[in-house]
């Protein structure tokens, strides 16, 4: 408060609205240009160092604008703007700033159209699982299939893209969340193997909150007691975000996961920042490797070469790897060349309902 007072001019109000969300009022013309130079000023200066005993510490902010006149004239509309270009800015990443727009306008209308849509939508039935096979090329067998959220909603199907982010907001994953995994492990229970092969591994992703939360190692033990799946059949796949928020607390969820006996996988493999420590510290067994090296082959050079370290990594850990987003005949040899045998993509089969997938197996 102290370096924002300090920063602003003696026309501007700032005042705390509560948590860590700060109001600052500018008089004079709405001018885009001076809001955004104001805004860039208290970023800079919020940014500095701050000394907290022997430690320093560094602080990020982002900044919402919304411009009377332009954005609304009352102050509940000009506050409302601002939350929602603040809203669009945290998107943007730490330290930077958004001007509220039309385009913003759209999308916090929908994303509380989408909120109040999906209370109640598990109670009413509204949710499916889709399931997007994994073929190993080596044996060409059906090995594996990916859970994937799907939605209802007024007779369209909506991908998890559109919405998860709304449900992770709003707590609503948590519940959501076991209801996937029985529902998953419930469906994986009934799938068909190939002669003389081992039934499909179905794979199931955790949300950050669900990761996090107290529950999660009775809620998959409580799955599987309840479908009969035996526990090797179960895969959880996490990202790598996920486990950059607490490395030890990762690793002491992963040990009561694995306790049980099921696998888990590190999705989208490279794409984060600390993926060897990952792979040195916690019990995984599955990487996947992210369909932004898939795209490039078999002509990007560089894509070659990430997946083949990541390959050998992997084979001299003893983990199984699976490539994402194989769409292309060439991408699939080019894997194969390489030594990855076990692939997800549209090349193989799209994501599918359990009656299909049944079919398929």
């Amino acid at each position: 408060a102290g370096r924002m007072h300090h920063a602003l001019g003696s026309g501007e109000l700032v005042g705390r609205r509560g948590g860590d969300e700060f109001l600052v009022v500018m008089r004079g013309p709405a001018d885009p240009a001076m809001a955004e130079d104001l805004a860039r000023r208290l970023i800079a200066v919020l940014a500095e160092p701050l000394a907290f005993g022997s430690e320093q510490l560094k602080v990020g902010a982002s900044v919402g604008i919304a411009l009377l006149g332009r954005d609304g004239r009352a102050f509940d509309d000009l506050l409302r703007a601002a939350h929602a270009a603040l809203h669009a800015a945290r998107e943007q990443g730490r330290n930077s700033c958004q001007l509220h727009n039309e385009d913003i306008q759209r999308h916090a209308r929908r994303r509380l159209e989408i909120e109040h849509s999906l209370r109640g939508a598990l109670e009413r039935g509204e949710f499916e699982l889709h399931y997007q096979p994994e073929y190993d090329a080596t044996t060409q067998t059906w090995v594996a299939a990916e859970a994937l959220l799907r939605w209802r909603q007024d007779g369209r199907l909506l991908a998890a893209a559109e919405f998860i982010e709304v449900l992770e907001s709003s707590g609503q994953i948590l519940s959501l969340g076991r209801w996937i995994l029985h529902r998953a492990c419930a469906d994986a229970a009934q799938w068909a193997s190939a002669p003389n092969q081992v039934a499909p591994t179905v794979r199931v992703n955790l949300s950050v909150r669900q990761f996090a939360d107290a529950t999660l190692a009775a809620d998959v033990g409580a799955a599987l007691a309840a479908s009969g799946l035996a526990p090797e059949r179960l895969c959880l796949e996490i990202t790598e975000t996920t486990l950059m928020r607490n490395l030890d607390h990762a690793l002491g969820v992963l040990q009561r996961l694995k306790a049980f006996g099921v696998q888990v996988a590190l999705d989208d493999f490279g794409t984060g920042y600390g993926s060897l420590v990952y792979l040195k510290r916690l019990p995984v067994d599955v990487i996947k490797i992210d369909r932004s090296f898939v795209d490039g082959l078999p002509g990007t050079t560089a894509d070659i070469a990430i997946v083949k370290a990541v390959f050998g990594l992997a084979e001299s850990l003893d983990l199984e790897v699976v490539a994402e987003g194989v769409e292309r005949a060439d991408q699939q040899l080019a894997l194969q060349a390489i030594g990855v045998r076990r692939m997800q993509g549209w090349l193989f089969a799209k994501a599918m309902d359990q009656a299909s997938l049944c079919a398929l197996l």
